[in-house]
């Protein structure tokens, strides 16, 4: 009589703790590729929100005589810098706490952010009875015209906001990586519409000199 030998295809112990082993691994390889993926896909659409934002501010000024939006205005409909750009950016009216180009991934990482705006315009160039004209500007010198905010319900920075904010707040502001672990950056779109990020010590350098402020220039 034949004895047939069945094989046994079943995992051993060690093999199962090998395979687990260089799951680990590759987890452990790949998890901060992707976080680190992630939050380029995330300061991608920062960009991208500001670009919109530029475009729907010279929109604006091209059928204002020139003008830069408004901060704020309580005497007008809509009363927001926010509101008034909506339907330039394809939005309808009053969706500044949720429209998509209103919102910078890594603020909403901050608790309480989620119905705060993520931008702000500079209130030197936006005042509320005489905003600034595009052609106003000294030629040959560029100012903050929207940069990031922090968990404050507040359209408008000027130059001495910055200045007041704690630790965390300026954290929240400065919330894209700098040149060193401590030192974040925010991003600013300029008066030229250019962007670039930029360190607390940048956009507060002669904040209150006339002649070369980034924020003021009379």
């Amino acid at each position: 009589m034949k004895v047939v030998c069945k094989k046994n295809n079943a995992f051993t112990i060690i093999e199962l703790l090998v395979v687990i082993a260089i799951i680990g691994i590759l987890v452990a390889i790949i998890m901060p590729v992707a976080s680190k993926w992630i939050e380029k896909s995330n300061d991608s659409k920062c960009l991208s929100n500001l670009r919109q934002i530029g475009v729907a501010l010279k929109l604006y000024a091209n059928e204002n005589n020139d003008t830069i939006v408004p901060a704020f205005s309580s005497s007008a409909n809509p009363v927001t810098w926010q509101s008034r750009l909506d339907p330039y950016l394809g939005l309808p009216a009053n969706t500044l706490r949720s429209g998509r180009a209103w919102q910078c991934p890594r603020f909403l990482k901050f608790p309480g952010t989620a119905n705060r705006p993520s931008y702000v315009v500079n209130y030197n160039l936006t005042m509320f009875t005489q905003p600034k004209r595009f052609v106003q500007l000294p030629q040959g010198r560029r100012f903050i015209l929207v940069m990031e905010n922090y968990n404050i319900n507040q359209d408008w920075f000027n130059q001495s906001t910055l200045q007041g904010l704690n630790a965390t707040q300026l954290a929240q502001v400065f919330r894209h990586p700098g040149s060193s672990l401590n030192t974040g950056t925010s991003r600013v779109l300029w008066n030229d519409l250019s962007i670039s990020d930029a360190t607390f010590n940048e956009v507060q350098a002669n904040r209150s000199n006339l002649a070369s402020s980034l924020w003021i220039y009379e």
